[in-house]
C-alpha cells in the first residue's frame, strides 16, 4: 500500500491587522469554512479547498464543453473572472493546432421603445444565428481550424439616466456610481453589467431622430447610429443596434460594395450577414494578442494598435488566403 498523508491548506501569511484578500484580489470569508476556506465573489462563492465553485456559471448556457463549476475556464492565468460570473471571450487550443473562439456580449438597451427594440434585435439576430451566420472557420497560418462563434443578448435597463449622454452613463457606471441591471423580455432572465468593450458588455441607447442620436452621444451625427469601441452604442431603430455592435466590438471600417452582399457593416448596415472578412479580422487579432499573452480583464482590448482591420482592397486577397489554407488542411487531412 502506498502511504499517503493529508496536509491542511497553505494560505498566505498575515500582513499587519491581516491579509483579507486572496486570489484574484476577492476577499476571504472567514466564517464558514473558516480562515481563507471561502472566498466571496459578486455571484457565487469559491471553495478554496475543494478547488471549485458552490454555484454553476451565469453563462454556462453558451459554454457546454465547459463545466459549469471550473474557474476561469481552467486557465485562470489568461482569464480573470472578477465577478463570479462568466469571461467574456473563451480561447481553448486543441492538442493539435487550431481550436475555438467565443465571444459574447450582452447589450443593455435604454431609452423609449427600448423593450420593443430589444425585443426585435434579439429575434432578428436570432433569424441569423438559425442560419448559421454567427459562426465561422478561420484556418491560420499552419493550416489549422479556428471555429469562432459570436453569441449576443439583447436586455432592457432602467438602471441608467435617459436625460445623460452614453458617454456620461459610462463615465457613472465606470465609477461604480451606478449598478447596470438588465432583463431579457422575452425570458425574464435577469443579467448585470460586466466589462465594456470588445466581446464584454455594451450599453445601447434607443433614439429617435438625428437630434436625439446627437444629444445620447454627444457627437454631431446625422447617421443613424454610433458605436464606440468604450461599449457605447446609439441606434435610431432597433435594426441599427447589430450593425453599431461590430463596431463597439472594435470593427470601424463602413465595408463598401454592392447593397445586395447584405454585409451587416455595409454602408447603410444592410442585412444581417457577416462577411467573412470580419471573422477574419477577429481571429487574427485574437489569437495574435492570445499567443502574446496579451488580454485585458480575460478580453483582448481595442484601445490600442493591436486591433488591425483589412484594408478594402485587401479583403478579396484574405478571403481567398482563407480558401487556400482550407484546401491544404483537407488535403493534410486526408494523408
Amino acid at each position: 500500500m502506498i502511504p499517503t498523508a493529508t496536509y491542511p491548506p497553505q494560505f498566505p501569511r498575515p500582513a499587519m491587522g491581516g491579509y483579507r484578500y486572496f486570489f484574484n484580489g476577492q476577499e476571504a470569508d472567514n466564517e464558514a469554512l473558516g480562515e481563507g476556506g471561502l472566498a466571496g465573489y459578486e455571484f457565487r462563492q469559491y471553495d478554496t479547498r475543494l478547488g471549485r465553485w458552490w454555484g454553476v456559471d451565469f453563462r454556462s448556457e453558451f459554454l457546454p464543453g465547459i463545466s459549469p463549476y471550473s474557474f476561469s475556464y481552467n486557465s485562470p492565468i489568461l482569464f480573470v473572472d472578477s465577478k463570479g460570473k462568466a469571461g467574456v471571450i473563451t480561447v481553448t487550443q486543441s492538442p493539435n493546432g487550431g481550436g475555438k473562439i467565443v465571444i459574447e456580449s450582452i447589450i443593455f438597451v435604454y431609452g423609449e421603445g427600448a423593450s420593443a427594440a430589444a425585443i426585435e434585435a434579439n429575434n432578428t439576430w436570432g433569424e441569423g444565428v438559425n442560419q448559421g451566420f454567427n459562426t465561422y472557420t478561420y484556418y491560420d497560418e499552419n493550416n489549422k481550424p479556428w471555429i469562432v462563434t459570436v453569441n449576443v443578448t439583447f436586455v432592457v435597463t432602467e438602471s441608467l439616466n435617459n436625460n445623460k449622454t452614453v458617454d456620461d452613463n459610462l463615465k457613472d457606471i465606470s465609477e461604480l456610481n451606478c449598478q447596470v441591471t438588465g432583463v431579457d423580455p422575452l425570458t425574464g432572465k435577469e443579467y448585470s453589467y460586466n466589462s465594456p468593450g470588445y466581446g464584454g458588455s455594451m450599453i445601447a441607447a434607443l433614439v429617435h431622430n438625428t437630434q436625439e442620436l446627437q444629444q445620447y452621444s454627444g457627437q454631431l451625427r446625422s447617421a443613424m447610429g454610433w458605436g464606440g469601441h468604450g461599449g457605447g452604442l446609439i441606434a435610431i431603430g432597433a435594426k441599427q443596434f447589430i450593425h453599431e455592435m461590430f463596431h463597439g466590438f472594435g470593427l470601424r471600417q463602413h465595408l463598401t460594395g454592392k447593397e445586395d452582399e447584405q454585409d451587416v457593416l455595409f454602408t447603410y448596415g444592410g442585412g444581417v450577414h457577416i462577411r467573412a472578412i470580419h471573422f477574419i479580422d477577429f481571429c487574427e487579432n485574437i489569437l495574435k494578442l492570445y499567443k502574446n499573452g496579451r488580454f485585458e480583464n480575460g478580453i483582448p482590448s481595442t484601445y490600442n494598435s493591436d486591433f488591425i482591420e483589412t484594408p478594402s482592397d485587401m479583403i478579396e486577397m484574405k478571403e481567398k488566403e482563407q480558401a487556400e489554407r482550407k484546401a491544404l488542411y483537407e488535403q493534410e487531412s486526408k494523408q
